[in-house]
C-alpha cells in the first residue's frame, strides 16, 4: 500500500487499489462498532436497493470497477509461470469459468464465509493440492476407461500413496492462477432453517417446539459471500521425473479437463459453481510470444554489449542504429543516416565508426567508391564516398 497500515492510529477506511486484496479481506474487516458489534443499519446501493452491512463491506472490497487486482503484477506472474512450465515440458491449458467460483468458504471470517487468496498476489486461485484432489476424484469415481486393477495402478502412479509403503506421485500439479484480473461479485445464500441447524438436540430426545424441527416457518437468513464471477485460470501438470515414460501427460490433462467440466473446482459445485471449459488458448499464445520476445531482446542486448565492448558512446549509438535499422540490408536507409555520423567523425575522428562506414559503402556502392567522379553517380553517394576517401587519406591507421 502507499501509506502505513495504521496511519494516525487508524486503519484505512477504503481499500487502496494497489493493496493486496487478500490481506485486506483477512485482516482489515472494519465494519465493527466500538463494542465489536456490527451496525444493523442497512445502507442502499446505487439503485436504491437495501444492503446488509456485510454485503456493503464485500461490495466495497470488490471495488466499483469489479476488480482490485494489480494487472501489471499479475501479467508478470503469468509470464514467469508459463516460462517455468514450458521449461519443465509441462502440459499447459487455460480454462474459463462457466459460472461463478468460490473456494475457502470454511475459513473463519466475520462475514461468516471465508475465501482463499494467493498470499503474495492477493488474487483468487486454486492451490495445486486442490487441483490434484479434483483430478483424483475424477479418476476414482467417474473415469470408466480402466478396470479396477488398472485404476489402482493409475492412482498409485499419478498421486502416490500415504500407506505403509508410501511413495510420491509421478505427477506435479501446479497452482491454477488467473492470467488476467478476475471479476469479483457478491453472492447470497439464504438458509431457511437456521434455528434448526443451530439447535442442540438428540434424535431420541427431540424437544417439541417450533425451533427444533426443520420446517418452512423458519425465517430465512440471507448470508452474503464473496465469489469470482469471471476468470480465466492457467493450469499446468508436469512429470516429476523425466524418465516417467509410462505416463502420458496428455491423458492427465484430459482427466483434468473432464474433472473441471463435469465436477468443478472449489465449493458449492453441486449447484454449478466452479465448472470450467477450455478457453481458446489465444491468451496463452500471446504470453508465449511475449516471453519469446523478451528472450530475443535479452539475447540481442547481450550480443550488443559484446559487440560494443570498448567502443565510444557515439560508436555504440552507431552500432545500435545499424542493427535496429538493418543497414547491412537496406543501403538507402544507411545512406540517409550516415551523414550525421560522418559530420561528427570529421570533427573528432572515431576509427570504429569510420571502418564500419567504409565497409558498408564498399558493400553497397563498390563502383562509387572505386570511381567517385563517374558522371552517373548520384550526388549524395559521391559526396559520402569522397569524404570517406579523404578521411582514409588523413587517417591511414584508422583504415
Amino acid at each position: 500500500m502507499k501509506h502505513p497500515l495504521y496511519q494516525d492510529n487508524r486503519a484505512p477506511e477504503t481499500i487502496d487499489k494497489t493493496a493486496n486484496a487478500g490481506l485486506w479481506f483477512n485482516k482489515f474487516f472494519n465494519a465493527y462498532k466500538d463494542d465489536f458489534t456490527i451496525d444493523k443499519e442497512k445502507p442502499k446501493d446505487d439503485k436504491g436497493k437495501l444492503l446488509s452491512p456485510l454485503q456493503n463491506w464485500l461490495k466495497d472490497l470488490k471495488g466499483e470497477d469489479d476488480t482490485s487486482i494489480d494487472e501489471k503484477t499479475l501479467k508478470q506472474n503469468s509470464l514467469r509461470q508459463v516460462a517455468m512450465l514450458d521449461n519443465l515440458k509441462a502440459q499447459l491449458c487455460t480454462f474459463k469459468l462457466s459460472w461463478h467460483f468460490v473456494t475457502g468458504m470454511g475459513n473463519p471470517h466475520p462475514v461468516e464465509n471465508g475465501f482463499t487468496w494467493h498470499y503474495t498476489l492477493g488474487i483468487p486461485y486454486i492451490p495445486g493440492s486442490a487441483v490434484k484432489g479434483i483430478v483424483r476424484s475424477w479418476v476414482e469415481q467417474w473415469d470408466e476407461n480402466d478396470n479396477d486393477e488398472k485404476k489402482r495402478e493409475k492412482l498409485l502412479s499419478w498421486f502416490g500413496s500415504d500407506e505403509k509403503d508410501a511413495q510420491t506421485g509421478n505427477i506435479i500439479f501446479f497452482d491454477a492462477i488467473p492470467i488476467e484480473p478476475p471479476k469479483l461479485t457478491v453472492d447470497i445464500m439464504t438458509p431457511h432453517m437456521g434455528k434448526w441447524y443451530e439447535s442442540e438436540w438428540k434424535s431420541e430426545n427431540v424437544e417439541k417446539n417450533p425451533e427444533s424441527v426443520p420446517a418452512d416457518w423458519h425465517d430465512p437468513v440471507p448470508v452474503p459471500y464473496l465469489a469470482v464471477e469471471t476468470a480465466t485460470f492457467l493450469f499446468g501438470v508436469a512429470l516429476r521425473k523425466k524418465d516417467c515414460d509410462k505416463i502420458d501427460i496428455n491423458v492427465v490433462m484430459k482427466a483434468l479437463k473432464n474433472a473441471l467440466q463435469w465436477l468443478g473446482a472449489g465449493a458449492k459445485t453441486a449447484v454449478g459453481y466452479g465448472q470450467m471449459k477450455i478457453d481458446d488458448q489465444t491468451k496463452l499464445q500471446k504470453l508465449r510470444k511475449e516471453i519469446q520476445d523478451q528472450q530475443d531482446a535479452k539475447r540481442a542486448k547481450k550480443k550488443f554489449e559484446e559487440e560494443t565492448r570498448g567502443l565510444s558512446d557515439l560508436a555504440k549509438q552507431f552500432v545500435e542504429e545499424h542493427n535496429n535499422q538493418k543497414w547491412d540490408e537496406l543501403k538507402d536507409v544507411f545512406l540517409n543516416n550516415s551523414k550525421k555520423y560522418l559530420n561528427q567523425i570529421e570533427q573528432e575522428f572515431d576509427k570504429d565508426i569510420f571502418k564500419k562506414m567504409l565497409e558498408l559503402m564498399e558493400k553497397h556502392y563498390p563502383k562509387v567508391m572505386a570511381d567517385p567522379d563517374y558522371k552517373k553517380n548520384k550526388p549524395n553517394q559521391k559526396d559520402i564516398a569522397m569524404r570517406l576517401i579523404k578521411l582514409k587519406t588523413d587517417h591511414p591507421m584508422g583504415a
